[in-house]
């Protein structure tokens, strides 16, 4: 019986130094990748005009199913509401932003004009 406890104990030891020296995947550093993009990234619109803005979050490639808020530097100039849907009010400029809610560091914009 002690035999048959010391064999076993080899085996395991055996297995686990098997397991240590299987070689690790190496970990990349995604995490300072571009944060937010803006298609179109400017436009031009009349007064009146709408435009819907895209936006794509990218951490190692695109984000699936991200969170974002829109938001007008002038909304006198421009809104957006909550899907992207900008709508040109009276001539100027301002900037559409977005941003990830679950990262608000990592924002994009939309440059626009109103004429």
């Amino acid at each position: 019986m002690r035999r048959i406890l010391i064999a076993i104990a080899l085996v395991a030891c055996v297995a686990c130094k098997a397991a240590d020296a299987v070689a690790k995947p190496t970990q990349v550093d995604c995490t300072l990748g571009p944060p937010v993009t803006v298609t179109p990234a400017n436009a031009s619109l009349a007064q009146g005009d709408t435009l819907r803005a895209q936006a794509t979050a990218w951490s190692c490639g695109p984000v699936l199913n991200p969170n974002f808020r829109w938001a007008s530097s002038d909304t006198s100039v421009a809104t957006v509401d909550v899907a992207g849907l900008v709508l040109a009010r009276t001539s100027g400029r301002a900037s559409i932003i977005v941003y990830r809610v679950e990262e608000p560091l990592f924002k994009g914009a939309l440059a626009l004009t109103v004429h």
